[in-house]
């Protein structure tokens, strides 16, 4: 449980530090083999130190091959014919290790992504996800039931 919880709390709380990033001339197979193998949905772009934008299992899976169960081999042959600058959202939705856990809820919740890179000035620092926020509100919630049960006298 984090102590001192709250929606104030800064988002450097629950970001994930230093995430994998890739850069805008890797071919999109390496970004899909990034993704799986470091068990994420998100990729922040940088070119250089500078982020450009976002890549995404959704953006992979847009430019990928139709049909319910294509071979992973068609999947790559297929991804292989673009860069992930060609597939990425570019200029994505930022926050600062500073800003509230209640800014990115906010954020999270009025539009379709689920990731949120964490910039402090001009460089890359974390990323937060909804899946952090969603921890980190269930940790709150659960504090706050124990603290009834204490509160009521129950154990």
């Amino acid at each position: 449980m984090h102590a001192n919880m709250d929606l104030a709390a800064p988002i450097s709380r629950i970001m994930t530090f230093d995430p994998v990033t890739v850069a805008p001339g890797a071919r999109a197979s390496e970004a899909r083999g990034l993704l799986v193998a470091l068990r994420v949905h998100h990729l922040p772009v940088l070119r250089g130190r500078e982020l450009i934008g976002i890549v995404t299992t959704t953006d992979l899976r847009r430019v990928g091959p139709q049909g319910m169960f294509p071979s992973l081999s068609a999947v790559d042959a297929k991804l292989d014919c673009f860069l992930v600058g060609d597939v990425m959202t570019p200029d994505p939705v930022i926050v600062s290790p500073d800003d509230s856990i209640e800014h990115a809820v906010e954020l999270l919740r009025l539009d379709t992504f689920s990731a949120l890179p964490v910039v402090d000035g001009t460089e890359l620092v974390g990323i937060v996800t909804s899946a952090d926020v969603l921890g980190y509100m269930l940790d709150l919630l659960r504090a706050h039931d124990a603290r009834r049960l204490v509160e009521a006298g129950g154990d």
